[in-house]
């Protein structure tokens, strides 16, 4: 039995069903073509035969197919990217540098500053009052007109007044100042690069564009993988 003995537009049956990947790009993209590609592609290849000798073929490869896609659903999502993807063939850099400078100001002051010391003031000496007054009672005796002496009152010698005064004045004073401070400054320089470096002609890219997308083609691959999934390869 070969592939082009089976209900085609029942293949998808099952995955259809399948909503680990039914809402995919890459699905719904292929699902109303698939059948066709592979009648046009592969159509006279045999079926493996338990899926020929089943009961009904068609619902044992419909089954077998919607394993496979679930299986591989990581691989087409990405092989999707990579066949929507635009390419300009005059565009061979693109891309962004990046480059942060952090820069850190660091202060750290410490200022002591103390007045320590003693004054003292101090007045000594003496005052001296000098006593010389002498007082003389005189008096004459009856029988003479000469003055004589009596008594005798004198002061002699010094007064003397000392002092002595003493101040002082202790100073004990101790300034202390801390200054930490620290600043931060981040520099952050952004390069934009694009276009064509020049390294490769024009005309070159052009042509390996025309190569791969040549040899790259979404559906023709999903259906080989189908179709080798379900039926021996030709010999």
């Amino acid at each position: 039995m070969q592939i082009k003995d089976l209900q085609m537009n029942n293949l998808l049956s099952y995955a259809e069903q399948n909503s680990k990947y039914n809402s995919d790009d890459w699905f719904l993209y292929i699902k109303n073509s698939l059948a066709t590609w592979m009648l046009r592609t592969s159509g006279r290849r045999e079926l493996f035969c338990w899926i020929s000798d089943a009961d009904d073929p068609t619902d044992y490869a419909a089954r077998d197919i919607d394993v496979l896609l679930d299986y591989n659903a990581y691989k087409y999502r990405h092989l999707w990217e990579l066949y929507v993807a635009k390419y300009n063939p005059v565009w061979n850099v693109d891309g962004t540098e990046s480059e942060t400078i952090t820069r850190q100001k660091k202060t750290e002051r410490d200022l002591n500053r103390a007045n320590t010391g003693t004054q003292t003031n101090t007045a000594s000496g003496e005052d001296t009052l000098k006593n010389g007054k002498i007082v003389t009672e005189s008096g004459t005796t009856y029988d003479s007109g000469t003055l004589l002496t009596r008594s005798q009152l004198a002061n002699t010698g010094d007064d003397v007044t000392e002092y002595g005064r003493k101040d002082t004045r202790e100073d004990d004073l101790n300034e202390k100042t801390d200054d930490d401070s620290k600043e931060d400054e981040t520099i952050t320089t952004t390069k934009t690069r694009g276009g064509n470096i020049g390294v490769t002609k024009t005309t070159d890219m052009e042509t390996d564009e025309l190569v791969w997308s040549g040899t790259f083609k979404f559906l023709e691959e999903l259906t080989a993988d189908i179709c080798s999934f379900i039926s021996y390869s030709f010999m």
